[in-house]
């Protein structure tokens, strides 16, 4: 069974409905009985409980702040890190430069 989404199109209210998967989605609505409904597509909702993912769920950061600081500082340590090969390959094509 699967938890389908439904908009009434005469009185606008949104309502589930369980039904199985393959079947034609037609459902009455709720509140004024028309039948008039339209299914509305929204996101899924996923449960998953293996252990790929409960490993990966406590190996992950604990937050979605430490996660953006984790970036900010690998950006900076790859910046750093352009920078100071820059600065040796100017620094080697002066030396060379002054030796012509």
């Amino acid at each position: 069974m699967a938890i389908y989404e439904f908009r009434c199109l005469k009185c606008e209210v949104i309502f589930d409905v369980n039904q199985p998967m393959g079947v034609p989605h037609v459902a009455d609505c709720p509140e004024c009985k028309s039948s008039k409904t339209k299914r509305v597509f929204s996101v899924p909702s996923l449960i998953v409980r293996n252990a790929a993912y409960m490993m990966a769920k406590n190996n992950a950061p604990k937050s979605r702040l430490e996660n953006m600081e984790k970036v900010r500082d690998e950006r900076a340590v790859r910046k750093e890190n352009a920078n100071n090969e820059r600065d040796a390959l100017d620094n080697s094509y002066h030396q060379n430069k002054k030796k012509q």
